[in-house]
């Protein structure tokens, strides 16, 4: 898929996450946006994933309330995260890309330190400080049982496509 297909994606996603889903789940709608981005960047090269990185953040910013985050420095220092995880560890495909897949996911809260202190410095903002009750709330649950779901749905269909890959490439070596 190409940069634009990849971000037309994410932005719908986005606009249906933040228009569409509030109506349902009130305050505590999935992520599903950043979920989308996290894989969209493991797709990409650095170049292109690190663009796609920062004009995701900057779409979510615009949509963010003023006391949020800076979600560009937020989605940039995970997009970094993956593509060190990707140099340090030379695996084979789809392992690659889950490894990666995984790695952003762990970054999302310790991207959050350094982008509310970006935020607070560089543009004002006063995000709500974080502390480590809030990784035991409901919400942070919720987050974290749904980041785990999709993960393994997409872990499984990687897995199992390059089996049958794999499958189909040896069948055709023999006679």
């Amino acid at each position: 898929m190409t940069f634009l297909t990849w971000f037309l994606g994410y932005a719908v996603l986005l606009l249906f996450e933040v228009a569409v889903l509030p109506n349902f789940f009130g305050s505590s709608v999935p992520a599903i946006a950043l979920s989308f981005a996290i894989v969209a960047i493991s797709w990409q090269k650095f170049p292109s994933g690190f663009w796609f990185a920062g004009l995701a953040g900057f779409l979510r910013d615009a949509f963010a309330t003023p006391a949020a985050a800076d979600h560009t420095i937020h989605l940039v220092m995970i997009f970094l995260a993956m593509h060190l995880f990707f140099v340090l560890i030379p695996w084979d495909e789809p392992l690659r890309r889950l490894g990666g897949i995984a790695a952003g996911l762990l970054a999302v809260p310790a991207a959050w330190i350094p982008a509310a202190g970006v935020g607070r410095i560089v543009f004002g903002l006063d995000p709500p400080p974080l502390a480590w009750a809030d990784l035991a709330s409901s919400v942070a649950i919720r987050e974290a049982a749904f980041a785990a779901i999709w993960f393994l749905i997409l872990a499984w269909v990687a897995v199992r496509l390059a089996s049958v890959r794999r499958a189909a490439a040896i069948g055709r070596l023999t006679p």
